[in-house]
């Protein structure tokens, strides 16, 4: 790839971590940064007016999760590529990532180099993780036994569900979700009791305690 085609788009909500991101790629010639966001719904707006051939995407943001954020850029530009960067080498992260479509999953303690070397990589339509977790991964698959993983009530929910638990948990009422992700009242109503079922919650405070051990929180 020519040195002056790779156009990044930053999402995450921490602007100091933006602006160091931006900083490192902004010392490399062949990378240009097109655009920053500190959410993932109106980066998704932008996305065709932008054209990104790289997201840099945050896992853990407010609203609209990056995971989900993914399956959506993936949806509109399936050209784009899209890698990760977390502070958590989380197996539900990582797994879920993948599934979004995602090329790579970054740590943020990574060296300058990396981050450029990532986005060089998935530019050019390679995959890319993190050293630390691509040894945790090799190490695991080496330990792990013939016998197929157990799947738990979390991993049946539906990525509607995952979003609409993490919204109740973030202390959200029914009424508020139905506003921010334009569905009816009785919907959510009816993803709420789905949730309940699936994941044997009696009330918003066991949906609470699922929905921070599953990493969508935190309390």
């Amino acid at each position: 790839m020519p040195m002056s085609e790779i156009r990044v788009l930053l999402i995450d909500d921490h602007t100091l971590v933006r602006e160091g991101i931006r900083n490192i790629l902004e010392q490399d010639a062949g990378i240009e940064v097109a655009g920053e966001f500190a959410n993932a719904r109106e980066a998704i707006r932008r996305l065709k007016s932008l054209g990104p051939d790289v997201v840099l995407m945050d896992v853990r943001m407010p609203g609209l999760t990056g995971i989900q954020a993914t399956a959506q850029i993936k949806q509109l530009s399936p050209r784009t590529k899209v890698l990760m960067l977390s502070m958590y080498d989380n197996d539900s992260y990582i797994r879920s990532s993948f599934q979004s479509g995602a090329s790579g999953y970054l740590l943020k303690d990574a060296a300058s180099q990396e981050l450029i070397a990532a986005v060089r990589a998935a530019a050019k339509g390679e995959s890319y993780l993190s050293p630390q977790i691509a040894k945790k991964m090799i190490s695991g698959f080496q330990s792990k036994k013939s016998s197929q993983p157990v799947r738990t009530p979390f991993d049946t929910l539906t990525e509607r569900e995952r979003e609409i638990l993490k919204l109740l948990a973030e202390g959200n009422s029914s009424k508020e979700i139905s506003t921010l992700l334009d569905i009816s009242l009785g919907t959510v109503r009816t993803h709420r009791g789905n949730l309940m079922g699936k994941l044997d919650a009696h009330n918003l405070s066991d949906l609470t305690r699922i929905a921070a051990k599953e990493g969508l929180i935190e309390i």
